[in-house]
């Protein structure tokens, strides 16, 4: 995840907390179930490029 083309502290922290989140989520998740295609991480909510066209 880049933060460098988000703007404000707050956006910035929280997609960075989603994505922690998602970590700690897949870190707890048993070897078989890390290796599943089915696996996804979440879109950021506050940085994201499209935000930037605006």
């Amino acid at each position: 995840m880049h933060a460098n083309c988000c703007i404000g502290l707050h956006s910035k922290i929280h997609d960075l907390r989603i994505m922690l989140e998602d970590w700690r989520n897949y870190m707890s998740m048993p070897p078989t179930l890390k290796r599943s295609a089915a696996l996804s991480w979440r879109v950021p909510q506050n940085c994201s490029l499209s935000l930037l066209s605006l």
